[in-house]
C-alpha cells in the first residue's frame, strides 16, 4: 500500500536565551514532535554579524540553518563595519564596540558621547534601526523614541534572520 505523500511545513521561531530552563525543554519537546530536526534550538547571538548583542534561541526545521548558523557563530566576521560608531548620527561618537541591550533604559553605560560633548547617552531610535538594519521603520510612525525603541526591541534582528534563511536561497536558486 502507498503511504500518502506528507507535506513539510517548515517554520521559525525565536525567543531570549534569558528564558526559563523549563520553557526551552518544553519548546524543544513541542517541535522535536513535529520535526526532529527542530527538537534541539539554535542558540545565536547577533553580535556576530553586527554590533548589538542579542542572544537568541531559534527553533526551525529550514534545511541547512542549523549548519550554517554554526559556522557564523565561530567564524569571527566583525570588521570594521561592524563597530558600533558606524551606525550612529554624523557628530556622535563612541568608544563602545556594541551594544548590549537596544532600549534606552536598558544601555549600559550610555554608551554614545553627543554631538558636542556632555553626558554619555543611550543610541536614538535610528541608530538603532541601522543595528536591526531596518532604517526607516518607524520613522514616521506617529510613536515616541520610547515607543519607537520597544517596537525595534521585540523585532527581529533582520541579518540574523537574512543568515538563518540563507541556505535555503541558496538551495532554491532564482
Amino acid at each position: 500500500m502507498l503511504q500518502p505523500e506528507v507535506e513539510v511545513v517548515y517554520f521559525l521561531a525565536e525567543n531570549t536565551q534569558i528564558m526559563a530552563d523549563h520553557n526551552k525543554r518544553y519548546i524543544d519537546a513541542r517541535f522535536g514532535a513535529h520535526d526532529a530536526i527542530a527538537g534541539d534550538h539554535i542558540k545565536f547571538n547577533s553580535l556576530a554579524l553586527c554590533p548589538v548583542s542579542r542572544p537568541r534561541l531559534y527553533w526551525t526545521n529550514l534545511p541547512g540553518a542549523k549548519t550554517h548558523m554554526a559556522q557564523l557563530k565561530f567564524a569571527q566576521q566583525r570588521g570594521s563595519e561592524h563597530k558600533l560608531a558606524a551606525v550612529l548620527d554624523p557628530g556622535r561618537t563612541t568608544t563602545a564596540e556594541y551594544c548590549d541591550c537596544i532600549l534606552a533604559t536598558g544601555q549600559k553605560g550610555r554608551p554614545v558621547v553627543p554631538k558636542g560633548g556632555g553626558p554619555n547617552v543611550a543610541l536614538n531610535p535610528t541608530e538603532v534601526e541601522r543595528l536591526m538594519a531596518k532604517e526607516g521603520y518607524t520613522s514616521n510612525s506617529g510613536l515616541s523614541e520610547p515607543q519607537r525603541l520597544e517596537v525595534l526591541g521585540q523585532s527581529w534582528h533582520l541579518p540574523t534572520i537574512v543568515e538563518l534563511l540563507r541556505p535555503v536561497a541558496e538551495q532554491c536558486p532564482l
